[in-house]
């Protein structure tokens, strides 16, 4: 049973499914079980039916701004061309600039995921402690504990 979900989709979906089965009591010690088994054997019998209901909500991250130099950064390193005012000639100079986030998980649910980038740009890692999986820097997930951030 896997609810679908529209990609995109701002509310709760909520889905209905149902499975149909036969019990088999085809094992002598399944039938001989006092108080256990109430059915005859039969071939005319309704199948089992189980009623599935699921309610999936879009995972929600959010992004703040951390002031306070938090741990988990985001690195840009840059080059800049400079023409030295002495002799003319260009001087080449590189910088690096480096934010912090806090993501919040306002869900109800631990939310995984992995963090990446593309170049220029390197996630640095993550508070210790703050997610129950360690962070590696190779791609590994990470986890937010429902209603707890990470730095």
């Amino acid at each position: 049973f896997t609810p679908l979900t529209l990609s995109g989709s701002d509310c709760e979906s909520r889905c209905a499914g149902f499975a149909l089965g036969f019990m088999s009591l085809d094992s002598k010690t399944a039938v001989c079980v006092p108080g256990r088994v109430r059915r005859v054997q039969g071939l005319d019998l309704e199948p089992i039916r189980l009623d599935l209901q699921a309610a999936v909500k879009p995972a929600v991250l959010l992004v703040q701004m951390d002031e306070d130099g938090g741990v988990l950064g985001f690195n840009a390193s840059a080059g800049d061309l400079l023409r030295a005012e002495s002799d003319g000639k260009l001087v080449a100079r590189e910088f690096d600039v480096t934010q912090s986030f806090q993501l919040v998980n306002p869900a109800e649910m631990p939310l995984r995921f992995r963090l990446g980038t593309k170049a220029p740009f390197s996630v640095l890692k993550p508070l210790p402690g703050s997610s129950r999986d360690p962070y590696t820097g190779d791609g590994q997930a990470l986890v937010i504990q429902p209603r707890h951030s990470t730095r």
